[in-house]
């Protein structure tokens, strides 16, 4: 199954909305930071993902492997910003 347009939208929107501190190297670490798809569990309403494997994320998302690894390496190796993950996301997810 993959990601729908609309909730594709969603995490987009929220990703440029300025609401969320972006962190490095983890869902939600304790300092509440998200990563990108820490954003995407709150946008998914399941804040429990936060606490479960990608396996699980992927499962509600609708994200495959490599696009959950690509995002993990946006956040956490390059170093994007939120908007520039939001880009990312909007031409190639």
């Amino acid at each position: 199954m993959a990601m729908t347009p609309e909730l594709k939208a969603r995490w987009i929107v929220a990703l440029r909305s300025g609401e969320y501190t972006q962190g490095r190297n983890a869902l939600n670490p304790a300092t509440n930071c998200y990563c990108c798809l820490g954003v995407l569990c709150i946008v998914l309403k399941r804040p429990d993902l936060l606490l479960l494997s990608y396996e699980h994320l992927r499962k509600a998302s609708g994200l495959t492997i490599s696009e959950t690894d690509g995002c993990v390496d946006l956040n956490d190796v390059a170093q994007l910003s939120f908007n520039q993950i939001a880009d990312y996301i909007e031409v190639y997810l």
